[in-house]
């Protein structure tokens, strides 16, 4: 059950490349996972973008669930359509979530560089078949576990087709903004 109507905008978080980098991009990738459909318009973006063009994550289908995650909503957030796609950003160390379903693989992924590509599949087991089953697993991220990391786990079922937004390295050159109805000239 979704606390908050969807879909909601996060925006303007601050400018990166200062002091407080972590800080700005947690409240970005914490937003995502909140179901905001928007985060952020001057900070880069780079490697939320490039997350976004390697999933193909169905985030229209999926809902904050930071309860699957334990410790959840303070320092780990949780946006799933349970059983089938779980992401999880996690400000640092080794995380626990539940979740159900056989047949689901893990991916890590950096979100401190905007370079980064999603890691090796690794097959994620999970109660005995029934959805309604919840197994509590621990997930421990492939590199410097001080650091954040988002964790990306897939059926592979109904994953977005396409670009749904700017291509990584895309620059927009210009927005055209029309009025419809009478006040058009």
């Amino acid at each position: 059950m979704r606390d908050e109507p969807l879909p909601n905008l996060a925006d303007e978080f601050g400018v990166l490349k200062t002091e407080s980098d972590a800080l700005l991009r947690g409240n970005m990738w914490a937003a995502f996972c909140g179901g905001a459909a928007g985060v952020g318009t001057g900070s880069d973006q780079k490697a939320l973008q490039r997350f976004l063009a390697q999933s193909c994550i169905p985030f229209q289908r999926m809902s904050p669930a930071n309860h699957l995650v334990l410790a959840g909503g303070a320092t780990r957030f949780c946006l799933a359509e349970d059983g089938r796609h779980y992401l999880v950003y996690s400000t640092s160390g080794a995380l626990q979530l539940r979740v159900t379903r056989r047949g689901l693989k893990g991916h890590w992924f950096n979100p401190r560089d905007p370079n980064a590509t999603l890691g090796i599949p690794f097959p994620v087991a999970a109660g005995r078949g029934d959805v309604s089953l919840k197994e509590v697993q621990t997930f421990t991220p492939p590199a410097d576990s001080s650091e954040d990391w988002v964790l990306w786990i897939s059926d592979g079922s109904n994953l977005n087709e396409g670009s749904n937004f700017p291509s990584p390295g895309a620059a927009i050159s210009r927005v055209v903004v029309e009025r419809l109805g009478p006040t058009a000239r």
